[in-house]
């Protein structure tokens, strides 16, 4: 039985864990954050999901809006939360890898 996880408790993880979590796979070409494992397709897709989300906008001048994302790897279970920081080492980590393809797998 699969141990539900909150949101929360992700969100108090992902603060307590450095920038600099992420390993690069050279056997599999994956890129690991956490035990997530993002291809070069999968790093593309949030970069592009969160631009979406970025052009939100408040109807009053009082909130601000900072996308976050909270992706879970189906296979593995495990589960990231992904803010601006880990999305620019995801975003560095597709140009110094080189990283596997969706459809190599």
């Amino acid at each position: 039985m699969k141990k539900e996880i909150s949101y929360f408790e992700i969100a108090k993880k992902a603060i307590n864990k450095s920038v600099n979590e992420g390993n690069y796979d050279s056997r599999t070409g994956l890129y690991y954050y956490g035990e997530v494992p993002f291809t070069k397709e999968r790093i593309i897709e949030l970069t592009d999901y969160v631009k979406k989300l970025s052009k939100m906008k408040s109807s009053s001048k009082q909130f601000t809006f900072t996308p976050t994302l909270y992706v879970t790897d189906n296979a593995s279970g495990k589960s990231i939360l992904i803010d601006s920081l880990i999305l620019k080492e995801l975003q560095s980590a597709l140009k110094k890898y080189k990283l596997s393809s969706d459809k190599d797998f």
